[in-house]
């Protein structure tokens, strides 16, 4: 919705809403007083734009002299380049970094010419200096000829927004010489898709998480690059894409020289010396990723498959979707070749096909042939891409078909202008789709024989002469038309400088039925109108229900009541699967909700099953917080109670906390587990939180429970076993700890179970002691 919320944090009172004039607000950073909030735009652009072909020079001629003159197409230009600014009326604000008075929540000021995708900020210390990770589009450049192995360059710049303005930028790969490719050198030591920004504290070294090429970047505050650290086994040009870590966030420890890295691909955290420039330790998490996904997805997201290591395919299909904008990637060097549609029409096409708008990866399957000529019949083909445009060799039969599996997968989220109950949101949308599905307004077709229900295409190809155009294209789907709006024309200016269809060229859905191949209906005003906003208000296909949370517990029960039962509500129309997650009597649980016995099943083969009033009443009662969350359809049993999909329930494996721990100085301690308790998981351990600063305690594990009240605590192990062991432990400064219990590769220990707990010297205690829960740990395959 392109606005920043903004909430109390004592109250959590929603205090309204503070429109932002830019393509997804991403990023926030808070000055240290509290008065100031920066915004980042991540869709931001580079102010370049289209000129409609009408408008536009011819190309060039080909190089390849077998070639006939390629079609007239539109061209990209600089929006403020005055060669072109009398043949069109786009002004393009390029608002990248947006200041907020937090005392007025007003916009005080705008940044431009920060990045063309705008990732992580920080501000750095002592200084009114905000530094932005971005990467730059060199979508000007024509021809994948031209901006093969360099169709990004991958940045830092530094915003000054006090006494020191000022916008510069900084080259995160200097020496590289693109004219080499593949490029051994580049590939050694390249900082690709920077994504998050740490400094130290004094402000005199700025850490880069480089996404791309799972690398930590080290910066001087002069924004030169002085060295940067591996994350992960791919050192120097190793190549691993099945196992890519992908760097994805960063926290400066405040005063021992630790920086952490969150892992997002591998679901990981690495610990790195900064003083001694070396990685510690890299702790696992929980993580019920599907197979498919874990092997696939490294092929999109790793830029060391490319010549020089600084893109990847995600650097045009930013998080498996778009970058909004259009690449000219013809090629004049290539040869004619035929697309073939669904219905099996086949078209000569003209390699130097002109600007084409970057389209998303989600929701490909099972639409036909892709590309907006339907020139690639499936995910396979965009295997040359590797060679073609990012300038290093194809990948193996296998992986690219594990890459294809894994884009393939990758669906729509709900359609926000839909209702909750996935309906269309007003009476114009209701009367666009009647118009839609049942008017014959040219040529005898109507809107629904191209854009079929569902995707929004039926795969067919047109001619030139059909669409009354240059070339011919595919029906394309409709399913994201409502997130192409940025082009739209404000007094202003725009957000972006592309629109909808394949070249950018139309602001939405109603300019592009004013089109004269459109006949009578170009020039009726009410039904494009309404058509445009049944197509705004397109079913994705997932329905809103999905994602949809709601938190109660005994105090905000009667305020979530309603939602809890429009949730259920859907669940039972076939939108969504219904889970809830939380904790009762202190244990943490989870159920999945039967829509024909209309009961919630438990995350144990010994649990009872509960109805929606055994819930309630137990929220009621003060014994139980609990979340309700519309998940996608078929994943309510992984999310809700299977976590692994092994047929083993959550709380009959893995860890469950269990019993009530006794409280001390600063609450009740609580123990956990960092990472899933699995064989060969030699990053194992066990994490205590909550205990009193720099406390002596003690561990007990027992492959027992019990509940015996002692000395004021209650000890949930059987100390009577004579396997029970007990080691000494002592929290951190902060009541911290972490007990590393490696788990080896050994079969024979799968189904072990054994009971734990911390007890800790506590002078706020019963008796001087306090105790956490009791946490089962069971070893999983």
């Amino acid at each position: 919705s392109d606005a920043i919320a903004v909430f109390d944090a004592a109250t959590h009172q929603d205090l309204g809403r503070i429109d932002i004039f830019g393509d997804e607000p991403r990023n926030l950073v808070a000055s240290p007083d509290g008065k100031t909030v920066w915004v980042v735009v991540h869709r931001s652009g580079n102010e370049t734009t289209i000129l409609p072909l009408e408008d536009a020079p011819a190309p060039p001629p080909p190089v390849n002299p077998n070639l006939p003159a390629p079609p007239q197409v539109a061209l990209i230009i600089d929006s403020e380049d005055p060669t072109w600014t009398s043949k069109h009326d786009v002004v393009l604000p390029d608002y990248d970094l947006i200041e907020i008075d937090t005392a007025t929540q007003l916009v005080r000021k705008n940044y431009s010419a920060v990045g063309t995708i705008n990732f992580g900020a920080a501000l750095r210390p002592g200084t009114e200096e905000i530094w932005v990770a971005n990467t730059e589009a060199r979508n000007k450049v024509r021809f994948v000829t031209a901006v093969r192995g360099h169709a990004w360059d991958n940045r830092v710049t530094r915003v000054g927004t006090g006494s020191s303005a000022g916008v510069t930028s900084f080259d995160l790969n200097p020496g590289i010489d693109y004219s080499t490719l593949p490029n051994p050198s580049a590939l050694s030591s390249s900082l690709a898709q920077p994504v998050a920004l740490a400094w130290n504290t004094s402000g005199s070294t700025l850490y880069v998480a480089a996404f791309g090429t799972d690398r930590i970047g080290v910066l001087d505050a002069t924004g030169t690059v002085q060295s940067f650290l591996e994350i992960g086994d791919t050192p120097g040009t190793k190549v691993d894409s099945r196992h890519k870590r992908g760097p994805h966030g960063l926290a400066m420890h405040p005063t021992a020289g630790l920086l952490y890295v969150l892992n997002r691909l591998s679901n990981s955290i690495t610990a790195i010396d900064t003083v001694g420039s070396k990685v510690l330790f890299e702790l696992g998490l929980p993580d019920p990723t599907p197979v498919t996904i874990k092997e696939g997805r490294g092929f999109l997201y790793d830029a060391k498959l490319s010549g020089n290591g600084t893109f990847s395919c995600a650097s045009c299909h930013v998080s498996g979707d778009i970058d909004g904008l259009a690449w000219d990637l013809g090629d004049p060097t290539g040869t004619m070749f035929e697309a073939k549609g669904s219905s099996g029409r086949k078209i000569d096409m003209h390699p130097m096909k002109g600007p084409m708008t970057t389209q998303t990866l989600k929701g490909l399957k099972g639409i036909g042939a892709l590309h907006w000529r339907a020139d690639m019949p499936v995910l396979q083909n965009f295997n040359g891409a590797f060679d073609a445009l990012m300038g290093k060799t194809m990948l193996s039969t296998n992986d690219i078909n594990a890459m294809a599996t894994f884009v393939e997968s990758i669906t729509y989220p709900p359609n926000p202008n839909r209702t909750f109950d996935n309906q269309l949101p007003s009476q114009s949308a209701k009367d666009g789709e009647q118009f839609f599905m049942n008017v014959v307004f040219s040529s005898k077709s109507k809107c629904v024989d191209c854009h079929s229900l569902g995707s929004g295409t039926d795969g067919r190809i047109f001619t030139a002469s059909a669409l009354l155009g240059t070339q011919g294209m595919k029906t394309p789907q409709l399913r994201n038309v409502y997130k192409r709006l940025s082009f739209l024309k404000t007094p202003a200016g725009r957000k972006g400088g592309f629109g909808i269809t394949h070249e950018g060229d139309r602001q939405d859905p109603f300019d592009h039925l004013s089109q004269p191949g459109f006949g009578p209906l170009a020039s009726n005003t009410v039904n494009k109108r309404n058509t445009a906003n049944f197509v705004l208000a397109w079913d994705t296909g997932t329905a809103p229900a999905v994602g949809f949370q709601v938190t109660v517990n005994q105090a905000s029960f009667s305020a979530g009541q309603a939602d809890i039962v429009a949730l259920v509500a859907r669940a039972q129309a076939g939108d969504a699967d219904l889970i809830v997650k939380g904790q009762i009597d202190g244990a943490s649980r989870g159920f999945l909700y039967d829509t024909t016995r209309q009961l919630f099943d438990p995350d144990s083969a010994t649990g009872s099953p509960k109805a929606l009033v055994d819930l309630e009443n137990l929220v009621k009662a003060g014994n139980a917080v609990l979340t309700f969350t519309g998940a996608p359809l078929l994943t309510g049993r992984r999310l809700g109670i299977d976590r692994d999909a092994d047929g083993v329930l959550d709380s009959d494996e893995g860890v469950a906390p269990y019993g009530l721990g006794s409280a001390g100085c600063v609450g009740v301690p609580s123990l956990g587990a960092g990472s899933e308790p699995h064989i060969d998981n030699a990053s194992f351990s066990l994490v205590g939180q909550n205990a009193p600063a720099s406390a002596f305690g003690v561990l007990g594990i027992s492959t027992a429970a019990s509940s015996l009240p002692l000395l004021g605590i209650t000890v949930l192990i059987d100390i009577t076993k004579p396997s029970t062991l007990f080691f000494d432990v002592f929290a951190d400064a902060r009541g911290e700890l972490a007990v590393p219990l490696p788990i080896p590769d050994d079969s024979t220990l799968v189904g072990l179970t054994v009971f734990n707990q911390l007890y800790w010297i506590d002078s706020c205690g019963p008796q001087g002691l306090s105790a956490s829960q009791g946490l089962k740990v069971t070893v999983s395959n």
